[in-house]
């Protein structure tokens, strides 16, 4: 795993996986299937410890304000 120390906010849209690590990739698929390719999207797979279980987001950056709602999608401001 790599670390990376983000300097600044990244607005970013996302969906979470209902299961970790079994519904990583089904999260990604759905994401994907609602958002379009776009080489100057960042795209991040996000994960955090609550409680004892991992809560975990696919998710990529907004290219446009709003851009979340357009796909329907919950966004972190």
């Amino acid at each position: 795993m790599v670390l990376f120390n983000i300097e600044n906010d990244i607005k970013a849209m996302y969906i979470e996986a209902e299961l970790f690590p079994d519904g990583a990739l089904a999260a990604h698929r759905v994401f994907h299937a609602k958002v379009p390719y776009a080489e100057e999207r960042d795209y991040y797979g996000i994960s955090w410890q609550v409680h004892g279980k991992i809560r975990y987001l696919a998710a990529a950056a907004q290219l446009f304000p709003d851009e979340a709602k357009q796909f329907e999608l919950a966004f972190l401001p």
